[in-house]
């Protein structure tokens, strides 16, 4: 949207017969670069680091005002064994001195450091700080 409050590009993202949710939106005006935060259970959009349709991930996406995607990233909780699934709710990114953040809920998480089922009968909340271009060494989950 404008400045007005037009619309300024309309896009869609989408595969038949599979929801792909938008959670969160931001836009950088200097780079003219907006970031859209997805949820989906669709391998079509995920990396192939991870693919499983049972799993919801998160996919933070950047498309410049040409339309055109300048980078893609896929978020998973989950490796083969561990299916953790994230949920989110709408209006959740927010971009704050560089790191993406939003936040959801999950049973439990596999990082390539660290992992955890949560016992409990309820989902247990967390928060995402996310810098995109950190190298491998410095990643705390499997992106």
């Amino acid at each position: 949207m404008d400045s007005s409050g037009s619309v300024k590009y309309l896009s869609t993202i989408e595969i038949p017969t599979v929801k792909i949710q938008c959670n969160g939106i931001t836009y950088d005006e200097s780079a003219g670069i907006t970031t859209l935060l997805l949820s989906t259970p669709a391998n079509g959009l995920k990396s192939s680091l991870f693919k499983d349709a049972t799993v919801i991930d998160q996919l933070l996406y950047q498309i410049n005002d040409a339309n055109s995607i300048v980078r893609a990233k896929h978020i998973t909780f989950a490796k083969t064994g561990s299916l953790y699934s994230t949920n989110l709710e709408t209006n959740l990114l927010h971009y704050v001195d560089g790191y993406y953040i939003w936040a959801g809920v999950t049973r439990g998480y596999t990082t390539d450091y660290q992992s955890a089922k949560f016992t409990n009968d309820k989902s247990n909340a967390f928060v995402m700080r996310y810098l995109y271009d950190t190298t491998n060494a410095q990643r705390c989950i499997r992106d």
